[in-house]
């Protein structure tokens, strides 16, 4: 594997919830900025361990709308660098 995409699914019991579902809530709530800097934060933190195993390892990200302001903290904080 040298490449790799990330998606958001939620499933609920033992449901799939559409994303064209739960987007809309999660921009209705606030809560869409939240969840796109965890998505961003689990995607550096995973991606970093694949990089162990595969160093040409490449991952691209697709975020519709603004991106969470991380104020540059996500990785200090995470103790970890983007690729």
């Amino acid at each position: 594997m040298f490449g790799g995409e990330v998606l958001l699914r939620w499933k609920n019991e033992g449901k799939e919830i559409s994303p064209s579902k739960f987007v809309p809530i999660l921009e209705q709530t606030g809560m869409i900025a939240p969840v796109g800097k965890w998505i961003l934060e689990e995607t550096m933190r995973k991606g970093k361990e694949i990089l162990k195993y595969q160093p040409d390892f490449r991952l691209s990200v697709r975020y519709h709308g603004a991106l969470p302001d991380t104020g540059g903290k996500s990785a200090d904080r995470a103790d970890r660098d983007p690729f």
